[in-house]
């Protein structure tokens, strides 16, 4: 009788513990339609390097920017913030204007990389230390959703 009963309380266990079956051809809609940009991305040439956290919603994505320049000195950078999406959904700007003049980086994604270019502005007007430039190709690391930083 024992055993009869803590068959059917493990039996219960098992089937409560799983998870509904989903739709496939919905979730797979869903993926084809919106690239999953979120992650953390990485880059390094020579001396230089950075990091790139990215959270993505429909219409923009959420980040933080690392950037260190070369020796002697080690200068950094650091910004974050909400870049919007492109009507592709593959590419994002941002402009500040801060730091005494503009800055607008772009992003532009593909499935393991994230390219940063510096469309106006500087080291300074980016709010970056000096010769700190955040431009390059920053390859993904993890697709697991990261911390921003509030600011």
């Amino acid at each position: 009788m024992l055993s009869r009963i803590l068959f059917l309380g493990l039996t219960l266990t098992f089937f409560a513990c799983q998870k509904p079956a989903s739709d496939s051809s919905t979730a797979d809609a869903a993926t084809s339609e919106t690239p999953q940009l979120t992650g953390t991305y990485a880059f390094e040439a020579g001396a230089r390097s950075g990091e790139l956290k990215v959270v993505q919603d429909d219409t923009s994505i959420q980040f933080d920017l690392l950037v260190v320049g070369p020796p002697p000195a080690y200068n950094q950078g650091y910004m974050g913030g909400e870049a919007t999406l492109g009507s592709d959904t593959m590419t994002a700007t941002y402009s500040i204007s801060e730091f005494g003049g503009v800055c607008e980086l772009s992003f532009s994604f593909d499935a393991e990389t994230a390219t940063i270019e510096t469309l106006q502005g500087d080291s300074p007007t980016c709010g970056f230390g000096r010769g700190v430039m955040a431009d390059g190709t920053y390859t993904r690391t993890s697709t697991d959703t990261p911390t921003i930083e509030e600011l």
